[in-house]
């Protein structure tokens, strides 16, 4: 047999997808082609909360026919891979491949002196303001503790009174003799 060479080669190369830069493999699996490094961005800090727990407890049925992203672990949407555990995600999320994806380096920004005072001004005023609403806020947490014992403290005179006039209400007895009064 002869095969038409020409025919055939872009389909066991694989075939560019221009609309979402991506790569269709011969195998059918999108493989996304990363920025060049003099595009990608610097290393930022993950703004995201992770939420690792949020399926603990939890139990999934899953099948032969389950899609891949379903099936036990965590997905990274990202890279359309299937990690195990949270240590793998994370470990993942944190490595040069995933970081490559989302169009950042390695590198990260550095700081200059001016920077890192200011960032140290903004987290001792944060602090204080913190242990300002904290001390505020006990004191009204007090002030509240200390009124409902008060109430206490009277509902237990007023109960001991009662049962030594005989277990009447010395309020219920005013209402009853102003009753017969009439």
């Amino acid at each position: 047999r002869v095969w038409d060479k020409n025919a055939f080669t872009p389909s066991a190369d694989g075939i560019f997808d221009e609309d979402d830069d991506t790569f269709i493999n011969a195998a059918g699996k999108r493989d996304v082609i990363p920025m060049p490094a003099s595009e990608r961005k610097l290393l930022e800090a993950r703004r995201v909360d992770l939420n690792l727990a949020k399926d603990v407890g939890k139990f999934k049925v899953v099948t032969e026919q389950t899609a891949k992203q379903f099936q036990g672990g965590y997905w990274c949407s990202v890279c359309e891979c299937l990690l195990k555990d949270s240590h793998a995600y994370l470990d993942h999320i944190n490595g040069r491949r995933h970081n490559r994806n989302m169009g950042m380096t390695m590198q990260v920004k550095k700081s200059t002196a001016d920077e890192v005072a200011e960032r140290i001004k903004m987290n001792l005023q944060a602090a204080k303001e913190a242990r300002l609403q904290v001390t505020n806020a006990d004191v009204e947490l007090q002030l509240l503790a200390a009124q409902e014992k008060e109430e206490e403290k009277k509902q237990k005179r007023k109960e001991k009174k009662r049962k030594r006039n005989g277990g009447d209400d010395p309020e219920a007895k005013k209402a009853k003799g102003e009753a017969e009064d009439f």
